[in-house]
């Protein structure tokens, strides 16, 4: 059985909307949608982070899955929640969830890498990004 987020877990969220352009033809939200709300709450939630602690973005998608736990049917408002699970040594696991007011309708799970772009392989995350991260989460991640 999935365990369902909960809100009281997340500290950053992003108030989105459902478009019309977003429902397919059976009449709800498509879930390549998903992807997308989570790609916007994600960037949003690492440049706010990251923006304190290092000079520029770092980061890299390395893994994405969803869990679809209850239909979204457009028109919606959106809370879309995001914080970090785990710390590893160049790679954040994270958590998304979307709540249409308490109910959760699906929870995501990432890898986010920290990315040297020059030399194109992953690289240690820098521990001023570890502290910052550490500091924001009401929920500790893993280490």
């Amino acid at each position: 059985m999935i365990e369902r987020p909960r809100r009281e877990q997340f500290r950053h969220f992003c108030r989105l909307q459902t478009r019309w352009g977003d429902v397919d033809r059976i009449g709800h939200v498509n879930n390549a949608k998903y992807f997308t709300y989570d790609e916007n709450v994600r960037i949003d939630y690492f440049e706010q982070r990251l923006a304190a602690a290092a000079q520029g973005s770092h980061i890299i998608l390395a893994r994405i899955a969803c869990d679809f736990l209850e239909q979204l049917h457009h028109p919606a408002v959106i809370d879309y929640a995001m914080r970090v699970t785990r710390i590893g040594r160049s790679s954040f696991g994270t958590q998304g969830a979307l709540f249409v007011g308490d109910t959760c309708h699906a929870r995501t799970e990432g890898v986010v890498a920290w990315f040297d772009y020059a030399a194109q392989k992953t690289a240690p995350i820098p521990e001023a990004v570890r502290t910052v991260i550490r500091d924001f989460e009401l929920v500790k991640p893993a280490e």
